[in-house]
C-alpha cells in the first residue's frame, strides 16, 4: 500500500476534522449515470497539499481525493434483501465512480468526446463496511500521464476508511482516450471474437432488448 496504517488515520483525521466529508452527491453527469438515485458518492475534494506533505512520506504521491459513500439504500440492485453491511458490488461501483468523476473533475476530462476505462481494479476486502456510519474514501494517485492538460492515464489507491479505521482498499488504473479511438478499438476487439467485419455496428443493451422484445411478447 502507498500508505500505512499511520498515515491513513492521520489523513481521515486531517479530511473530517479539517476539511470536512461533503454530503452532497456528485451530479450524475460525472459519473456516467441517467438516474440520479444511482449515483453513489459525494462530490470529490482534493486534500491539501500542506497535509500530504505533513502525513505522508512516500515522495511518489502526485495527489491524494476525497469523497463519502452515499449509496441508495432502496436500490433494488443491491439492497433487494436485508443487509447490514455494504455489498462487494457497491465497493466496486464507489470505485468506478470515483475514478470517472476525478478523471472529470480534476484532471480535465471533457464530459463530451471521451471515454475512461479501467485497465485494472485488484480489491482487498479487510472488514465489512458498516451502513450506519459514514464512509469516506480517500484516493491516492501516482504515475499521472498527461496529454496536454488532459488526463491520459493514472495509477490510484483507494482506501475505504471509517471510523480512522481501513476497510478496504483497491489498486486501480485508469486511461483516457478520445471516444472516436474508443469505438475503433473496440470494432477491432469484436471482430476478433465474431470474425466479424470491423464495420459492423456493435449492439448495445438497447438494442439487444428491443430484439428480445418481439420474442417476449409473443410468449
Amino acid at each position: 500500500m502507498l500508505l500505512s496504517s499511520r498515515e491513513i488515520k492521520d489523513l481521515y483525521d486531517h479530511i473530517v476534522g479539517k476539511q470536512g466529508l461533503s454530503e452532497n452527491h456528485i451530479p450524475k453527469k460525472y459519473v456516467h449515470k441517467l438516474d440520479p438515485t444511482q449515483v453513489v458518492i459525494s462530490e470529490i475534494n482534493q486534500v491539501d497539499d500542506s497535509a500530504v506533505r505533513r502525513y505522508c512520506e512516500n515522495n511518489l504521491i502526485h495527489s491524494i481525493y476525497y469523497c463519502q459513500a452515499k449509496p441508495n439504500l432502496e436500490c433494488q440492485v443491491c439492497f433487494d434483501h436485508p443487509l447490514d453491511h455494504y455489498p462487494l458490488m457497491k465497493q466496486f461501483e464507489l470505485i468506478r465512480q470515483f475514478g470517472i468523476a476525478s478523471c472529470h473533475t480534476h484532471y480535465n476530462v471533457p464530459l463530451e468526446g471521451y471515454i475512461v476505462i479501467a485497465n485494472k481494479i485488484h480489491f482487498d476486502y479487510l472488514t465489512f463496511g458498516e451502513l450506519d456510519a459514514p464512509l469516506a474514501i480517500i484516493c491516492v494517485d501516482q504515475n499521472v500521464e498527461m496529454n496536454g492538460d488532459i488526463l491520459k492515464k493514472r495509477d490510484c489507491q483507494f482506501f475505504y476508511v471509517q471510523q480512522g479505521k481501513l476497510c478496504a482498499f483497491a489498486d486501480a488504473a485508469l486511461t483516457t482516450m478520445k471516444r472516436d479511438l474508443y469505438q475503433k478499438l473496440r470494432k477491432i476487439s469484436r471482430g476478433k471474437m465474431f470474425d466479424i467485419s470491423r464495420s459492423a455496428t456493435i449492439p448495445t443493451n438497447i438494442d439487444i432488448l428491443q430484439l428480445r422484445a418481439p420474442a417476449r411478447a409473443g410468449i
